[in-house]
């Protein structure tokens, strides 16, 4: 099992320069990113004691490797057809924080228990699902899977998040949709304002 020293001490090799997948080697480069990414949360959570600057710091590090606006665009779903021009506005303007501090909350917490990566299993040329488990100091192990994907020439970006095998954007979603159709758009934005404040 890779040890939490391991990822740390490679942390600054593989965060030197970006991952531009290729259909030959999605699997290594999916790997790599995932290593790296729980590397540089793990060394923040170790080395940050306070915490709004540890949540600024964590956020640095999730900003360019969560595709933001995909991830909006999916939790939206259908509702983005019925919202209007300035309700998408500020939607899109206040989902990045919301989807950043979701990830945060939900990941960082684990980054600090031991972790094995199991397999890659690579989806299509650019996608693929990084299958680790965190064993946790008390006991017990989570199951969390991460789906990484690039468009051409671009680098990878994490897309979903799978914990115990549940979607944490599929929940997200289901939740948006509710709150939508329960009180509108403008109940959804609402929620978001308050979760940026919150986070």
């Amino acid at each position: 099992m890779p040890s939490r020293r391991h990822f740390l001490a490679s942390a600054a090799l593989l965060l030197a320069a970006p991952f531009h997948a290729q259909a030959q080697d999605v699997p290594a480069e999916a790997r790599r990113f995932i290593e790296s990414l729980i590397a540089e949360l793990s060394a923040i959570e170790a080395r940050e004691r306070d915490d709004a600057r540890r949540r600024a710091a964590l956020d640095a590090a999730l900003r360019n490797r969560v595709a933001l606006a995909r991830i909006g665009r999916f939790m939206l779903g259908a509702s983005r057809a019925a919202a209007t021009p300035a309700e998408l506005a500020e939607y899109d303007r206040l989902i990045p924080e919301f989807i950043l501090a979701d990830v945060r909350g939900e990941i960082a917490k684990l980054v600090a228990q031991s972790i094995t990566i199991d397999e890659v299993q690579t989806r299509s040329a650019r996608d693929a699902l990084v299958r680790s488990r965190f064993r946790r100091r008390a006991g017990g192990t989570v199951r969390v899977d991460w789906r990484v994907t690039a468009t051409e020439g671009q680098p990878l970006q994490l897309v979903d998040v799978y914990v115990n095998g549940v979607s944490r954007f599929v929940i997200r979603r289901d939740e948006f949709q509710a709150i939508v159709k329960a009180r509108g758009m403008a109940g959804l934005l609402a929620e978001l304002r308050q979760g940026g404040k919150r986070a």
